[in-house]
């Protein structure tokens, strides 16, 4: 009897490497497909948080009959012992439009802001400051690798350590910040110095401070005027400087901007470098060329952060289309964009 032996020949190194190759070339090729696709995912699941947005200001403002100010800051001159406080910002007003109708029952409008039990951590376990510190997934975007909350020093910033013991606050941060106009929503008072007002002739936007704005008063059309956009919380790629903003209000937010909303008067994506004014920042994100913005009359837009922008110009013809679309009645035509 004879028996064959068959000798299985298995891969020689050559082989195995050019095998491995094929592979990593492979994987080379798929891998920015594959990211593509998970930002693409990202990028529609951030635009239909601002839809819901919209949705949620639309309906307050049918049973309002107006959109909720961008913020309410009672600032008394000069400040009592412990001054009345409030700072709540728009998202906080829209809760109930969002289905979170439990967690807007819990805030107390006629307490600050801060109003709860806050330790030297900064963390807080009852009150108002236990709402401003709840994370809501409707107003993060996707792409954000930011941190989810973060803690405000009161006494760091100027205006705030005269009036306010200086405490820790942690509060969830947001992406989306209402359009409070083109320029800086300031004005001087004689003998007090630059404070937040709507008397501003830059309040133009629609999401402003201590005033509510209609439909009506939007009279270079709904859908040529912003609403709400993105914020990037690092304010533009490669920056490393923190520019957070916060859903539910600002406890501070005296000078420029506030947490809760933002103006053009940067370029769009535009990186903003000095920490002293963190406050004061335009709108931004995590997307490549450009964010997503929520017009007034519901729609969502991806902006180019290439968009025609000036801003130094605060009026007149020669504004930018970037800024046009920041201003609810300014009168002129919008080209493209």
């Amino acid at each position: 009897m004879h028996f064959s032996h068959t000798r299985r020949r298995g891969f020689t190194l050559i082989e195995l490497l050019v095998a491995i190759s094929i592979i990593s070339l492979l994987i080379a090729l798929l891998l920015p497909a594959v990211q593509q696709a998970r930002e693409a995912a990202r990028r529609a699941q951030c635009k239909n948080n601002l839809k819901q947005i919209g949705l949620a200001l639309h309906s307050y403002h049918d049973a309002h009959n107006t959109f909720p100010p961008g913020i309410v800051k009672i600032w008394p001159i000069p400040a009592p012992p412990i001054p009345i406080r409030n700072h709540f910002g728009w998202s906080a007003f829209i809760l109930p439009q969002l289905d979170q109708g439990p967690l807007y029952n819990k805030i107390d409008f006629t307490r600050p802001l801060t109003d709860g039990d806050i330790s030297i951590t900064g963390l807080a376990s009852v009150g108002n400051a236990l709402v401003a510190a709840t994370s809501l997934t409707v107003f993060r975007c996707p792409t954000e690798t930011g941190p989810t909350h973060f803690i405000q020093d009161l006494s760091r910033q100027n205006q705030c350590a005269a009036h306010v013991n200086p405490v820790l606050t942690n509060q969830a941060t947001s992406n989306y910040a209402g359009n409070e106009g083109i320029g800086i929503n300031m004005i001087i008072v004689p003998g007090v110095g630059t404070v937040a007002s709507n008397a501003s002739p830059y309040a133009e936007g629609v999401l402003i401070t201590n005033r509510s704005i209609r439909i009506g008063d939007i009279t270079d059309g709904s859908s040529q005027t912003f609403l709400v956009g993105e914020h990037d919380l690092m304010q533009g790629p490669g920056n490393n400087v923190p520019t957070y903003k916060a859903w539910c209000g600002d406890p501070c937010g005296e000078v420029g901007n506030n947490l809760t909303c933002v103006t053009s008067f940067y370029n769009l994506n535009e990186p903003h470098v000095n920490s002293g004014i963190w406050w004061s920042t335009g709108f931004s994100s995590n997307h490549v060329g450009g964010a997503h913005f929520l017009f007034c009359d519901g729609s969502v837009k991806f902006i180019s952060e290439d968009i025609d922008s000036d801003p130094l110009t605060f009026s007149g013809p020669n504004i930018g289309t970037y800024q046009r679309l920041s201003h609810r009645s300014d009168g002129l035509v919008i080209g493209e964009y």
